[in-house]
């Protein structure tokens, strides 16, 4: 999952590489290199301890940008790299990969629900979600189940960064703040 607390700054970098590569017609060029930036990255954990790491001085991350991470990349690809370092938002450029991920998906039309539910969802009712999600959502969705047994029961559903939470736990709680409510 990735970093929320960096996701809905990195939507801003991301979507404006998206509409730029778009604009451009060089759409399907910039996603396999951001996938191969991506692979990269996670193939050399080295790298990403050094943008991470608040020591490292910008030069320095910028020397490893220019041997490691720059060549044979995109020039848009290229840029946004170099922006997120000298903006000092190398923070960023993991959830940036989610945040371009989503992009992608929602031009291709597909929904991500992420459903959190107290017990695992067998297969059949996954798949039964999905349908009726779909329908209702008037495009395909792609589904990620979570197991979380403080729910108690019930589900809860995360469209488009969005929470419905239709869980007992929360029923529980909203119950509570009415009694209380009520007994002040």
């Amino acid at each position: 999952m990735p970093d929320t607390t960096h996701l809905a700054a990195a939507r801003k970098y991301a979507d404006a590489l998206f509409e730029l590569a778009a604009e451009k017609g060089q759409l399907d060029a910039v996603v396999e290199d951001v996938v191969a930036l991506k692979g990269l990255i996670d193939a050399d954990p080295a790298i990403a301890r050094s943008l991470a790491d608040p020591k490292l001085s910008r030069e320095a991350k910028a020397r490893l940008a220019d041997e490691k991470l720059l060549p044979g990349r995109h020039k848009f690809v290229a840029n946004l790299v170099q922006v997120f370092l000298s903006r000092r938002r190398e923070a960023l450029i993991g959830a940036f990969f989610a945040a371009f991920g989503e992009a992608v998906e929602r031009s291709n039309k597909v929904l991500k629900v992420d459903v959190e539910t107290a017990a695992p969802l067998g297969d059949g009712v996954r798949d039964d979600l999905a349908r009726r999600l779909a329908e209702s959502m008037g495009r395909p969705v792609d589904i990620t189940a979570r197991v979380r047994p403080e729910l108690l029961g019930g589900m809860r559903f995360i469209v488009d960064s969005r929470l419905i939470d239709g869980s007992v736990a929360s029923r529980l709680d909203r119950l509570r703040q009415r009694m209380l409510a009520a007994r002040a």
